[in-house]
């Protein structure tokens, strides 16, 4: 998910580009998706992963709407760069079925390393660029963050396997590797609530008649109020 804010974040400065946080994540971790199908019989890392799938898809979109384009890489760094490095990928399903990828381990060292340095990455980025402020800003838009967050705690609960929350907790802490990775899920979570918390309460300021931190600074208008016209009337020209 972080690597996926990452290359849409890069693309969207190239493209002077104002971005989407809440879709930014989800593009992220979009091919993983497939495992919400696992009981229809789709398995998971196949043809979500195909590039031979995923790029013509991937065109056609780009093509209907050009400032897609962010969100379209994000998808498409998870099968080269994330899955690439950690496993591998069957890049030409369902053509072949050969993989290919330099299967660091998932999880493994390599792997924490990989979360973890994504993880750094993504808050300096958004720091830099001034997206870490707007998750807290109040933008309706964040109400819609909810959506990667519920979509990265649903697809961690499936994947593992575990319909207990006790039991995916133990999971998740009962390896040195997954105790980053966990660690950085959490961390990642915690920043997306708030976000959702922060958009929940200045909407319901303003639904209440109390102006946000964007409202306020309209309302404390011009440098120039009517006390000061007065003021200038009064010394006049000398």
């Amino acid at each position: 998910m972080a690597l996926g804010y990452i290359f849409a974040s890069a693309v969207a400065r190239w493209r002077h580009q104002k971005l989407t946080l809440w879709l930014a994540l989800v593009a992220g971790i979009l091919p993983d998706f497939d495992i919400f199908f696992s009981g229809l019989g789709l398995v998971h890392h196949t043809y979500t992963h195909s590039l031979l799938l995923l790029l013509p898809l991937a065109a056609a979109v780009v093509w209907w709407r050009r400032d897609s384009l962010p969100y379209v890489v994000g998808v498409l760094q998870h099968v080269l760069v994330g899955d690439f490095l950690a496993s591998s990928v069957p890049l030409l399903l369902p053509l072949a079925t050969v993989r290919v990828g330099l299967e660091l381990g998932m999880p493994s060292a390599a792997d924490s390393l990989i979360e973890s340095g994504s993880l750094l990455l993504m808050l300096f980025m958004m720091w830099r660029s001034g997206d870490l402020r707007r998750l807290f800003d109040g933008e309706r838009a964040n109400l819609l963050m909810v959506l990667p967050l519920l979509s990265m705690y649903s697809l961690t609960w499936l994947a593992a396997g575990e319909p207990e929350l006790g039991g995916l907790v133990t999971y998740g802490f009962s390896r040195l590797a997954l105790d980053a990775i966990s660690s950085g899920q959490i961390a990642l979570a915690a920043l997306m609530a708030l976000s959702v918390l922060a958009s929940a309460l200045s909407r319901y300021r303003a639904g209440r008649g109390s102006p946000t931190s964007a409202q306020r600074g309209e309302l404390a208008g011009p440098a120039n109020t009517s006390d000061d016209k007065v003021a200038h009337a009064e010394v006049g020209p000398r």
